[in-house]
């Protein structure tokens, strides 16, 4: 079994997580935007500053980074293909965003929201663990 390339999980992290902000970010805010207001409205919560929105790319960066840690992990016992990018990309969907929207939910965002929520994610996890990952090299 070969050593992690921490090189590589750094740049095919980064790719991934602009992959996942870009496809998430938009996704939301088109598909999602007037429900997320709605939904904030409703529990007396003001818009999102600009403080937020930065630190749901932080977050973002954090889930390219996971989603690259996991796959180089999977590689040695899955292979390096597509299959991989993809099972790391659903590893990574279920603990960053099931278990967030599941927290979400819970504190008083509707249901079917954050159901909404977990598909996009789920799209934007598997779509950026495949863009980012298709770069990650053990040597």
């Amino acid at each position: 079994m070969g050593r992690i390339n921490v090189g590589r999980v750094v740049l095919c992290g980064i790719i991934a997580a602009i992959a996942i902000d870009v496809i998430g970010g938009i996704a939301n805010v088109v598909f999602l935007g007037g429900w997320w207001n709605d939904a904030a409205a409703t529990m007396n919560q003001p818009p999102l500053t600009i403080v937020q929105i930065a630190l749901f790319k932080v977050w973002g960066l954090v889930v390219g980074f996971a989603v690259a840690w996991i796959y180089a992990g999977f590689r040695p016992r899955f292979g390096a293909a597509h299959r991989t990018a993809i099972i790391a990309g659903v590893t990574t969907w279920v603990l960053a965003s099931v278990c967030g929207c599941f927290a979400a939910a819970i504190v008083g965002y509707p249901l079917g929201l954050m159901i909404a929520a977990c598909v996009i994610g789920f799209f934007a996890i598997v779509i950026g663990s495949l863009v980012g990952n298709y770069f990650y090299q053990e040597a």
